[in-house]
């Protein structure tokens, strides 16, 4: 007696026998086990079916007209590919059970056959339909999930990198490409400390991944993230250990917010403050610093004239020595005054196109007597073509006075070398500007606050010439860092924006 199992849905049948009797017995059997069951003479006929309608499982006689069980076969299968066969038949050989098993037929059943076994061999076939109809349904959300989930690492700005246990990246998304340089391609399978600036944040890196994998939450760690054009990037990060069911190693997820804008930012904002009340406080002050230098210098002078007419020549020569130390003190006073009152109150910007090469020749013609004079010698190279930034043509002469003076009091006590000015391209947009020397390079306890006002390696020297600098690339828009070179020396590199010299010039204050 045929039996429903109630556990399994009602699938769709074809029968197929040229034994038009049979075929509708078979295909009862099938209904009372609770499926849709249709009984088939001609292949054809059948062909269409499933063409109209896809089946789950088909039972095919092997000897039928005008074509084979075996070939009716592989045209349903390639109609219905996930759909099973059963092949009867009343004259079993070898060779029609090797084609069968070719056409991946799930049995091959000799007749008589007893009706329960066949109804049983049915069910057992439609499990295995449904049970690949369902791993295909899984593939596919899987393969939907994953879309979402990649869409939504690669859609959002916060940086999303994982790393596994040795620290090596194993995802590293578009965010973090975009802003550093460095692709997925040449992140994935290197070490994540080898993207960061300094030993110290590679240490507290890999203390914030053991912490991670030993299950605790890292958060609010703040690394710097080198660049691929040698800059870098402010970015607090969060840890947390991710386990994967398939894999028994654990990964460290690290996200990341970028701060280098917004740091930057709020120090412009501070240093606008503390200039705009500098300078209030400064223009106040000058006149009063100015008059009792102009008087001393004034009483110097006169000293001086005084001394002349003294008769004995050794005095004379004394006084004139001190009034020489008195005078060059007073100079260093009235540049610091100067340097001062131009941090504080800069003057407006004359923004225009301005010509490197022409830029360039300036500066080195004026600077060339003093390195000649210091065994330098000074060389400059530019990218084929004009090459045009859009910026204050004198304040942009006085920085690149102010670097290549620095560059040559630094060499000025070693072996002859040179100082090299060089202009590059970055893509359609920047263009960068380069002094490179071979001096000793940046004193380490001054490498972190060169752009501090009053910071400075040199003996005579105020403090400000770099502050000055920075400030004037700040307002041009243009960034600046400074480096030791590679194997010595140091490397100032500013960029700026691009310019189309058809523009016309705009003052901006």
């Amino acid at each position: 007696m045929v039996s429903v199992d109630a556990t399994q849905p009602s699938a769709e049948v074809l029968v197929v026998d040229d034994n038009g009797g049979l075929a509708e017995n078979v295909a009862e059997m099938f209904s009372l086990a609770g499926h849709r069951a249709r009984a088939f003479t001609d292949p054809r006929s059948a062909c269409d079916a499933a063409r109209s309608a896809p089946f789950d499982l088909a039972v095919l006689d092997v000897r039928l007209p005008h074509q084979s069980g075996v070939e009716l076969a592989a045209e349903l299968k390639t109609l219905c590919p996930d759909a099973e066969i059963i092949l009867m038949t009343a004259n079993a050989t070898v060779d029609t059970a090797i084609a069968a098993v070719r056409q991946g037929a799930f049995a091959y059943v000799q007749k008589p056959f007893d009706p329960d076994e066949l109804i049983s061999l049915g069910s057992r076939a439609l499990k295995q339909v449904h049970l690949g109809r369902e791993r295909l349904r899984l593939l596919d959300e899987l393969a939907r999930s994953e879309t979402v989930y990649r869409g939504v690492v690669e859609s959002v700005d916060s940086f999303i990198v994982s790393v596994d246990a040795a620290g090596n990246v194993q995802m590293w998304n578009r965010a973090v490409a975009e802003v550093t340089g460095f692709d997925a391609a040449s992140a994935l399978r290197k070490p994540f400390s080898s993207f960061l600036v300094s030993l110290p944040a590679r240490r507290q890196l890999s203390r914030a991944i053991e912490r991670a994998l030993a299950g605790e939450v890292v958060a609010n760690v703040e690394l710097s993230l080198r660049t691929q054009s040698e800059g870098q990037r402010i970015v607090r990060w969060r840890f947390s250990r991710f386990s994967f069911a398939q894999r028994s190693e654990p990964i460290v997820l690290a996200v990341g917010a970028d701060l280098t804008d917004r740091l930057e930012l709020e120090r412009r904002a501070a240093e606008a403050e503390a200039m705009a009340s500098l300078g209030t406080l400064t223009a106040g002050l000058a006149h009063e610093i100015r008059n009792p230098l102009n008087a001393a210098s004034l009483q110097l002078e006169l000293l001086s004239r005084s001394a002349d007419k003294l008769p004995d020549p050794k005095l004379k020569e004394r006084i004139d020595v001190r009034v020489a130390i008195v005078k060059e003190e007073l100079a260093r006073l009235t540049n610091l005054l100067s340097d001062f009152l131009n941090l504080a109150k800069p003057k407006g910007l004359n923004l225009e196109p301005v010509d490197v090469a022409v830029l360039f020749g300036e500066v080195l013609a004026l600077q060339e007597p003093l390195a000649t004079g210091a065994n330098i010698t000074l060389v400059q190279e530019l990218d084929e073509g004009p090459q045009w930034v859009r910026g204050d043509h004198a304040m942009l002469k006085q920085v690149l006075m102010n670097l290549v003076l620095n560059a040559i009091e630094a060499m000025a006590k070693r072996e002859p070398g040179s100082v090299k000015l060089s202009c590059h391209g970055q893509g359609d947009q920047r263009v960068e500007i380069r002094v490179e020397d071979q001096g000793p390079g940046i004193p380490p306890e001054i490498a972190q606050k060169l752009f501090t006002p009053f910071v400075t390696s040199k003996e005579a020297g105020t403090g400000l010439g770099l502050t000055i600098v920075k400030r004037i690339i700040d307002r041009h828009g243009g960034t600046i860092f400074v480096s030791t070179g590679d194997p010595g020396g140091t490397v100032v590199r500013i960029t700026l924006q691009r310019a189309n010299p058809a523009l016309r010039s705009a003052r901006v204050v």
